[in-house]
């Protein structure tokens, strides 16, 4: 008996020790992911996240469920990824319109700071687009006929503040020229309006206009961006044409802040993974949208960019009266 006596403390000092070596919590993750898009379903952002979801639910081991949670210009499904806990289990696809232009258009529930950005993932490239029945054959034509027509040229704005309407705002101060801009929802409703002559020029992507540059309905006249695309290698950049108007739709994956860093690199990693998977590659392939990967920092460096020079056109533009 007193044997046992002096073994038992020897047997609780070592279970001790033993328990002191497991896990207190299971490694990430260990449930369903939430990967909001702050738009409704059947978006551009929502078909390509979709294929972006199922190849990084096989590498994680858990599903990552895309959830739509669309309105106000995707500045409600932020703020509410904002407000999340933070323990990495819900993210958000950020993209340049609810980060960097609609804080300057309206009060939003959240800031640049309320999230941790994780990648970058996408950048969508925006085109001057003209309708079949116009002159011009490029941006500097364009140009030189609006200055002489002040405000008779309309130009439809998808939506009123977001990138596509901002970007023309860029070539309108470069180019010195007025035009009448007529406000619409979305990009299909400003495609139909240009296909039927109702407005003479729009910004759109590559996804939209590749149908109808074939057939001869639209005319590129400029891509708002730093190089040719080499899916449209005829098209030359505003640049080129010798006008500093430069835009695109980018979007980009963030936590809220608080987020545990080795969360934030475990869910960095599966998504950069996923990125590469061909099936997402062929996916976006088909949506003409390129992969666009650069770091969290890299992210937040574009972002922080993108919401000063967008906040001061913002501003010039209210002033103005012409939001």
């Amino acid at each position: 008996m007193n044997h046992l006596w002096r073994i038992i403390p020897v047997m609780l000092i070592a279970l001790g020790f033993m328990l002191s070596w497991c896990p207190t919590e299971a490694a990430f993750p260990t449930k369903a992911i939430e990967l909001v898009v702050a738009f409704p379903a059947g978006g551009a952002t929502d078909v390509m996240m979709r294929p972006l979801a199922a190849a990084v639910s096989k590498d994680l081991g858990q599903q990552v469920v895309v959830v739509n949670k669309g309105g106000g210009s995707g500045t409600i499904g932020s703020g509410q990824v904002a407000r999340a806990k933070p323990d990495g289990y819900t993210i958000l696809v950020m993209q340049v319109g609810p980060g960097a232009s609609q804080p300057h258009m309206d009060e939003v529930p959240y800031k640049i700071d309320d999230f941790e950005p994780v990648m970058l993932v996408f950048e969508n490239p925006l085109f001057l687009v003209a309708g079949a029945n116009t002159p011009w054959k490029n941006a500097k034509e364009f140009v030189e006929d609006a200055k002489k027509r002040p405000s008779a040229i309309a130009f439809g704005a998808a939506p009123m503040g977001g990138i596509p309407h901002l970007v023309m705002e860029l070539l309108r101060r470069e180019g010195g020229f007025d035009v009448k801009t007529v406000p619409f929802q979305g990009g299909g409703p400003t495609i139909t309006a240009l296909l039927g002559g109702h407005i003479d020029v729009t910004s759109l992507n590559p996804a939209e206009v590749s149908p109808h540059v074939p057939t001869g309905k639209m005319r590129l006249l400029g891509v708002y961006n730093t190089e040719r695309l080499k899916e449209f290698p005829d098209v030359p950049t505003l640049r080129e044409q010798g006008f500093d108007a430069v835009g695109a739709v980018w979007g980009g994956l963030v936590v809220p802040k608080g987020t545990p860093k080795e969360v934030q690199s475990t869910l960095h990693d599966a998504f950069k993974k996923g990125l590469e998977n061909q099936q997402v590659k062929d996916a976006w392939a088909k949506l003409q949208t390129p992969i666009k990967y650069r770091t969290a920092g890299e992210l937040l460096t574009v972002w922080k960019m993108d919401y000063d020079r967008y906040g001061a056109l913002i501003r010039g533009l209210k002033k103005a009266g012409r939001i």
